[in-house]
């Protein structure tokens, strides 16, 4: 007959203890790199795990700051704000990772918003800021702008993060002279959103010049492109949306592109672009959402189509 199993051995009693210490044996830099995925709301209780964890918030956690996971802790937008200034104002030993603000107008009442911006882009806790995101909220976010009406200024201390790798602006009209000037230069970019943005195509055109290793660039309802011209020898994929209460977009051209493989052009209808040239582009596979019932030429190197609107 089958013999009785050996009776299994009660946990230790220590286990749950062993497994807190596994965890608290990690290096403070790898904790700290964990707590930085949390939502900064999160991820600044973690002091409350133990006594010894009070200290890696502040010296060993890259900060992770993002305002929309502070409207919990701010009733108002000057309240956020406040926080805000709070956070980027304390003495920290490591430098932020990633700061994205979203959710602020400009103007507050009679309050402006704008030097307040422009001093958090300049403290020294961003000096080694990789992921960067900023767009101003629109009180009426929804309506298109009058004539002549420009997006609210970006702060030129948004765009003096020399070691970012992904940065995306929205809701902003550049400043047209530190982009013509040259001296904005992005060595280790790989990822560019511009959204929504009021300058012309030249402010793009200087993006992609001061962005040498970008790989993906994405373009999103930007009033006033009018001829895009994309030449980069490093960029993989390039995603476009043109906006419908913008001006009518009328080429663009797509030239000395070695490394591209993917062009998608999302709901254009009447708005452009008029002419698509697609030249030196060897790896190029996915070129797709061609349907602007404005477009008239197609051109993939030496192939050109004629694209004609049917009024059926």
């Amino acid at each position: 007959r089958e013999e009785a199993a050996p009776p299994t051995d009660p946990a230790p009693a220590g286990a749950k203890k062993e497994e807190v210490t596994i965890i608290t044996a990690l290096p403070n830099d790898v904790l700290g790199t964990i707590i930085s995925a949390l939502p900064i709301d999160e991820g600044a209780r973690t002091h409350a795990i133990s006594k010894g964890w009070k200290h890696l918030w502040r010296d060993y956690t890259p900060l992770n700051l993002d305002d929309r996971d502070l409207h919990k802790m701010a009733w108002t937008g000057d309240n956020l704000v406040d926080l805000i200034s709070d956070i980027l104002e304390a003495p920290r030993e490591v430098r932020a990772r990633r700061v994205s603000i979203s959710t602020l107008c400009r103007h507050s009442g009679d309050r402006d918003r704008y030097p307040i911006f422009d001093r958090w882009f300049r403290s020294k806790v961003l000096d080694r800021l990789e992921d960067f995101h900023f767009s101003y909220q629109r009180v009426n976010n929804t309506e298109p702008l009058q004539a002549g009406e420009t997006m609210p200024p970006l702060p030129p201390s948004a765009l003096s993060f020399s070691s970012l790798r992904v940065a995306s602006f929205g809701c902003c009209h550049f400043p047209e002279n530190i982009l013509a000037s040259g001296g904005i230069t992005f060595p280790h970019l790989v990822e560019l959103t511009l959204s929504r943005i009021t300058n012309s195509e030249n402010t793009l055109h200087a993006m992609i010049a001061a962005s040498p290793i970008l790989v993906n660039l994405y373009l999103h309802r930007n009033y006033h492109f009018r001829r895009v011209h994309i030449s980069s020898q490093t960029i993989v994929r390039f995603r476009m949306f043109v906006d419908p209460d913008g001006d009518v977009m009328e080429e663009l051209l797509i030239v000395n592109t070695p490394s591209l493989e993917e062009v998608m052009l999302w709901d254009q209808g009447y708005c452009g672009p008029r002419i698509i040239r697609v030249l030196v582009a060897p790896k190029l596979h996915i070129l797709g959402c061609l349907h602007s019932d404005m477009m008239s030429t197609v051109q993939h190197g030496k192939t050109i189509l004629q694209v004609y609107m049917y009024l059926g």
